[in-house]
């Protein structure tokens, strides 16, 4: 079935489509869901909370794991190969196993970046992440170092609540969630994080959206509403690139069923 509706989605965008399409699935309760990203070994999305854990989730929004790791907020995280990377909120980062077991010590991505709201990895290797005070976003290096910066209200439209950041491995298009303060909608970026290619409100299906996830394997786009206390999923078609699907790299498959 998840391979089925892989191949469905990659004929879907074999023809144009005019802006990001999403059609809801379903959604369940879950308390202040701040950050997100589905992660393709545990096959489950993992939720921070703007709290001092994080939880593993099934696709039906059920806990089958939590980790508190000693960090007093995690308001961000992202996964990587051998487990995660979590965020204070104030430029803080730790490495952890998928245990929670810390990996290293404590550092900073740049002692300049503040407020990280949501944070994610291209396929080069390079951080994406977002602010909301002052909204913008960045491109760091591994090394730390800023490759490129964006102002919120430099786009089109403005963006001044950026919270969550997902990329979509389909299209290599940035995601971006801005919340109450902001439009309540989901943002479709290029690649290069330049550009707006569509808005699509999410008023409709809740409030105050602050973290977002794919799982581009089964067409699955996950929205967490940190003021309405829940987690929506959503079948999605983003926008077409004029490349198309097949020049960039789908992204992990899930290790199990």
């Amino acid at each position: 079935m998840r391979r089925l509706a892989a191949l469905l989605l990659v004929c879907a965008l074999a023809a144009p489509a005019p802006a990001m399409q999403l059609t809801l699935r379903d959604s369940f309760a879950f308390p202040r869901p701040a950050s997100m990203e589905w992660d393709p070994v545990l096959c489950g999305l993992w939720v921070a909370v703007d709290g001092p854990q994080v939880f593993l989730l099934t696709p039906a929004g059920r806990v089958i794991r939590d980790i508190a790791p000693g960090m007093r907020v995690i308001r961000s995280l992202t996964v990587e190969e051998d487990g995660l990377l979590l965020v204070d909120g104030w430029g803080g980062v730790q490495r952890v196993t998928r245990e929670g077991e810390t990996r290293g010590a404590p550092f900073r991505l740049h002692p300049d970046l503040r407020d990280v709201e949501g944070i994610t990895r291209d396929a080069s290797g390079d951080f994406l992440l977002v602010q909301d005070d002052v909204s913008r976003l960045f491109r760091v290096s591994p090394e730390g170092a800023i490759r490129q910066m964006r102002e919120g209200a430099a786009y089109e439209p403005a963006l001044h609540e950026m919270q969550g950041i997902a990329r979509d491995p389909l299209t290599g298009n940035l995601l971006v969630v801005d919340d109450n303060e902001g439009l309540n909608a989901l943002v479709e970026l290029t690649p290069d994080g330049a550009e707006v290619i569509s808005v699509t409100p999410l008023s409709e299906w809740g409030h105050d959206a602050e973290g977002v996830a794919v799982h581009a394997q089964t067409g699955t786009l996950y929205i967490g509403f940190e003021a309405g206390r829940r987690i929506a999923l959503f079948d999605y078609l983003p926008t077409r690139p004029e490349a198309g699907p097949e020049a960039f790299d789908q992204g992990p498959d899930c290790a199990f069923s």
